[in-house]
């Protein structure tokens, strides 16, 4: 699981920083993201086999929701919109990493793993932002679409819109486990 989600993030890195790499990594990337991604829904099956079907749902509700807001022109990316989302999306990616750092020493963050509201107003905003993330990809397709710039640019907003997809499915299924941990217990 680890393998995985290592190697992908260190692709996934790469391609954000050449672009024009993106039609060579991006399958491989994908692999990877999929090693991850089996391997969390397995364990997640294990102890909330009725999680997973939920999550689809709202992921796939929140994607088709950001979609009809951006083709409906409710929700325009604006440069500030774009720089301030790409801000707070940065500073979660850098709690995670402090969480996973901090969790070598059984030292926990407790707002990214409580059941309680904290825990899942926490999840609610990361879903928010990482939902307005599509948005981002939703313009930057069109972009691509509008200026016939196919080739490697085709394979980075695919790339993009995978890794966005892939971390809202684990946010959602983040939130669902806290939800039903909550009523269970």
């Amino acid at each position: 699981m680890l393998t995985g989600l290592i190697i992908g993030l260190l692709l996934a890195t790469i391609v954000l920083q050449k672009n024009e790499w993106a039609p060579y990594l991006t399958p491989m990337i994908s692999i990877f993201q999929g090693l991850f991604l089996g391997a969390v829904t397995y364990h997640v099956f294990l102890t909330y086999a009725h999680v997973l079907g939920l999550t689809l749902a709202l992921e796939f509700l929140l994607a088709c929701l950001m979609l009809l807001s951006y083709g409906l022109n409710i929700i325009k990316p604006s440069p500030n919109f774009k720089r301030y989302l790409n801000i707070t999306a940065s500073l979660i990616i850098l709690i995670y990493i402090v969480a996973m750092l901090l969790a070598i020493n059984d030292i926990e963050i407790i707002i990214l793993s409580d059941p309680g509201a904290i825990g899942k107003s926490f999840s609610v905003f990361v879903i928010l932002v990482v939902s307005l993330l599509l948005i981002i990809n939703y313009e930057l397709t069109y972009e691509i679409v509008q200026e016939r710039a196919l080739g490697f640019m085709a394979w980075y907003v695919s790339f993009k819109l995978n890794a966005t997809l892939l971390w809202l499915f684990i946010e959602c299924m983040r939130f669902v486990m806290k939800f039903y941990a909550s009523t269970t217990s």
